[in-house]
């Protein structure tokens, strides 16, 4: 028995746009994100994809991406905490450019940001990972939609492809489809297809 799991990066948000690290804030989508999440929704339904359940993230950028798909099947979206972005601590909010000389921080050393309470990498690919093993636990041999963040979505490829995909060298754009399955007998994520975004670009 398998289960498909559609993972989708929510809309662009103003934060988005500007290149600011973003986090755990809870910024909604912009304008051209909300017009993201109804492409990718109509994909899904003009494409006729089989959907049974459609979760989120908490935050509201997710929530609203995730609510534009859901109307087309007459779904309730399904909050999971464990879904949400890595926390950035202090970082938050700060343009991506400025980090280094503001902070002294090199972007690809934020497991030593610490002092500024960056959630560490492995924790944030435990919680990504636990909360999408519930999620095919209670759906198994269905088809089910995750609306998640970019971080967020890139620690879990990481963890189920021991580094192949992941932060560095995967690229998860806005509203983009990563489509993951679980072999139920075989307790085995395979990777599918990874940030498909064909309806937005």
């Amino acid at each position: 028995m398998k289960t498909t799991i559609f993972l989708i990066r929510h809309g662009e948000t103003e934060w988005n746009k500007e290149k600011r690290f973003q986090g755990q804030k809870d910024i909604p989508l912009n304008r051209f994100g909300q017009s993201q999440a109804e492409k990718v929704a109509q994909r899904f339904y003009k494409e006729n994809y089989k959907v049974d359940a459609v979760y989120s993230s908490d935050l509201k950028r997710a929530k609203e991406t995730a609510k534009a798909i859901a109307y087309h099947y007459g779904k309730d979206v399904q909050v999971h905490i464990g879904l949400r972005e890595r926390s950035y601590g202090l970082l938050e909010g700060n343009k991506i450019e400025d980090i280094t000389a503001k902070y002294g921080i090199h972007l690809g050393n934020l497991e030593e940001a610490g002092a500024f309470d960056v959630e560490p990498f492995h924790l944030l690919k435990n919680r990504v990972y636990s909360a999408v093993r519930e999620i095919v636990k209670w759906h198994a041999g269905e088809n089910v939609v995750i609306v998640s963040h970019g971080g967020a979505i890139n620690s879990l490829l990481h963890e189920i492809s021991q580094g192949e995909y992941g932060p560095g060298k995967t690229r998860i754009v806005n509203t983009s489809i990563t489509t993951i399955t679980y072999d139920h007998l075989l307790n085995f994520f395979h990777i599918e297809d990874v940030n498909n975004a064909s309806h937005v670009e």
